[in-house]
């Protein structure tokens, strides 16, 4: 089935990728509602190099660093090596990217989903080493494009968006994704099958 509605947030993105300057995006909405499709649909139709990582409940740190380092092998083709912190990690990522762009020009997405989940234990250090990522490396170059994705809405409002630390002011786009709209229902109901449904029963099932 084909990528079904969603076109003012598909434009968000779309506008933020063709900047001539990194971005840093911040993607919310209640579980279940789309934001990980829509994400990797866009992404999808990109020629980035694409780094993709996503937060697991109640999994502890070293768990979650070996699954930054597979995912970091399989986006740039490096060796897996032994991750002790957040902060050996993304410079793991930030050594990756510097290999990688000597021999492309392709913008490099990195796509964190469920990020409450990786940085919401207590002292891991995860959002310090993002802010030292984002302000040092990523916002001083042209071809990042940084998605950060969750579910509990409150966290990355308070946490990433209205941060009043060191990631104040870096968000560059935000979305905040909702349910469908009742012409997005309609879309989706007939590529379903549906067809020639009235506004009515597309009420009833909206």
């Amino acid at each position: 089935m084909n990528f079904i509605g969603r076109e003012h947030e598909l434009s968000i993105l779309e506008k933020e990728y063709n900047k001539k300057s990194s971005s840093f995006i911040a993607v919310y909405g209640r579980r279940r509602i789309g934001k990980t499709e829509l994400i990797n649909h866009f992404l999808s139709q990109k020629e980035s190099i694409t780094f993709s990582v996503t937060g697991a409940y109640n999994v502890k740190l070293e768990a979650h660093l070996e699954n930054f380092a597979n995912k970091l092998s399989l986006a740039f083709g490096c060796p897996e090596e032994k991750l002790t912190s957040w902060t050996k990690a993304f410079q793991a990522l930030q050594r990756e990217i510097e290999k990688a762009t000597l021999k492309t020009n392709h913008k490099i997405a990195i796509f964190i989903d469920e990020l409450p989940w990786l940085a919401e234990m207590k002292d891991n250090g995860f959002k310090g080493a993002v802010s030292l990522f984002w302000n040092d490396f990523a916002s001083q170059r042209n071809d990042i494009f940084l998605v950060v994705c969750g579910s509990a809405t409150h966290w990355i409002i308070e946490h990433i968006i209205d941060d009043h630390g060191s990631l104040s002011n870096r968000i560059t786009s935000q979305i905040h994704l909702e349910v469908f709209t009742l012409k997005e229902t309609k879309q989706f109901l007939e590529a379903k099958g549906h067809k020639g449904l009235g506004n009515k029963t597309t009420m009833d099932y909206y």
